[in-house]
């Protein structure tokens, strides 16, 4: 089977498998239709997805190493089983109580842009075009949790330009000084942690604006976990950084009582393949594919 090289128009004929319905590129595949990829989609998925890509930046729900799809068969999940509070609880080690998810900055609350985070893009000078934007944003009783999920990239990102500080040096009357131990170099380029950066900066500020406790969880797989970012993160009374993992949910579910939806979850998890290397498929999880 022929695979796109870098640069080709990846979804042409001579690129794509008939028998699995999938495109094939150098460094994974991508189904023809991307509910292919998606657990979850009966009618009330497909209406929300919908809504979602209205104000999603981007979308690669159709990709084998998606992190947009795995978020969503993993959340879709536990809101639509009523088990995220509690799955959350367990992440922060704190209740939660009556927690409502925005997917990619989606709330359907209204209907449009969470509130807070359209807020918090105009404090601190974002283009919305380039903007802030966590994978989910869960509000509950007395608590903001942003989650930024990973499949196969890593934290490590730098600005494309690292002279336009936008407004996250000033902004929020200078809240940066407040969030951060170093400065913005240390932080955003050095350390290279500039997306996690974006994130603290402004979810924290959100947090304290609407008087919440603030989480920002970053949830990654065992081979990628965070060590960096927090050291250089104030310790402020109403913020917490928190690292989990796949791997942590999926040890999570399996303890709890077991359903027709949350085995599939498990089997998909010990399944799940993300991309190429060295021309065969790579497992995303190696240790539960083990089990």
């Amino acid at each position: 089977m022929e695979r796109a090289r870098q640069g080709d128009p990846l979804r042409q004929p001579r690129f794509f498998c008939e028998q699995h319905g999938i495109y094939i590129s150098p460094s994974t595949f991508e189904y023809e239709d991307e509910w292919a990829n998606s657990l979850w989609q009966d009618e009330s998925d497909r209406q929300l997805r919908g809504v979602i890509k209205a104000v999603k930046r981007e979308s690669r729900f159709a990709r084998d190493n998606s992190e947009d799809a795995l978020t969503w068969n993993v959340f879709r999940y536990l809101e639509k089983s009523g088990r995220l509070a509690e799955f959350l609880t367990s992440v922060i080690e704190q209740p939660v109580a009556n927690a409502v998810p925005a997917y990619w900055s989606y709330s359907s609350a209204a209907n449009g842009v969470s509130p807070s985070l359209a807020l918090a893009r105009a404090e601190f000078g974002e283009a919305v075009a380039r903007s802030t934007e966590p994978d989910l944003i869960i509000e509950s009783d007395g608590t903001l949790i942003w989650i930024e999920s990973k499949l196969g990239a890593t934290n490590d990102t730098v600005p494309t330009n690292p002279q336009d500080t936008k407004g996250y040096l000033s902004g929020g009357e200078r809240w940066f000084e407040k969030a951060f131990t170093g400065d913005y170099q240390g932080v955003a380029i050095t350390a290279g942690r500039y997306e996690l950066m974006r994130l603290w900066l402004l979810g924290s500020w959100a947090a304290v604006r609407e008087k919440r406790q603030f989480y920002l969880v970053n949830l990654v797989s065992e081979r990628a976990h965070e060590t960096a970012f927090a050291s250089h993160i104030a310790q402020m009374p109403g913020a917490i950084f928190v690292c989990t993992t796949w791997e942590n949910f999926y040890r999570w579910l399996e303890s709890c009582p077991s359903t027709a939806d949350g085995d599939r979850v498990i089997q998909y998890l010990r399944q799940k393949s993300a991309g190429y290397a060295n021309g065969a498929l790579k497992t995303a999880f190696p240790t539960l594919a083990a089990l």
